[in-house]
């Protein structure tokens, strides 16, 4: 999986605290990389259903990244007490047909498996509030735009 420093996504989720509920083990260990990388404390990862409650009762979650299916177990639950909780939440899933959890959640983002780190931390952006940096050739073109007014405010203030 492509490092999150490396893409314009980089530090978007400072301060969040994202509860990652994945039940396959080197998937959550990627997803608990790719949040981390982007500046989150990540909660979990959680394996099952019990444990993902257990975290959202302790409270201090910012936001929730839910695999549909835990083993035998689906995620409903998790899901049902976030949005108690106007707690937000992406689904990540490996099932195309997802009809049933848009009925139940219709208000949630759905990404599909796999997906980029960039893809993963832009859901969680999305649904915490928080849009995207600009790209670095439109901060380079601010800055030289701020460093030229600066110069000809000087030199207007210096000729008066």
């Amino acid at each position: 999986m492509q490092k999150v420093s490396q893409i314009r996504s980089a530090r978007r989720l400072i301060g969040a605290h994202v509860l990652v509920v994945e039940d396959d083990f080197l998937i959550s260990m990627d997803l608990k990389e790719v949040f981390t990388d982007a500046g989150a404390q990540v909660v979990g990862p959680c394996r099952s259903v019990i444990d993902a409650v257990a975290f959202v009762n302790e409270g201090n979650i910012s936001a929730a990244l839910l695999d549909i299916r835990l083993a035998l177990e689906s995620v409903v639950p998790v899901a049902t007490q976030l949005t108690d909780r106007r707690i937000p939440f992406v689904f990540y899933t490996g099932y195309l047909d997802t009809g049933e959890i848009q009925e139940k959640f219709p208000h949630c983002k759905i990404v599909y498996k796999p997906a980029s780190p960039e893809i993963l931390v832009d859901a969680i952006a999305e649904v915490l509030g928080r849009t995207a940096p600009p790209p670095r050739y439109i901060r380079n073109r601010l800055m030289l735009l701020v460093i030229g007014l600066v110069v000809i405010v000087t030199l207007v203030i210096y000729l008066h």
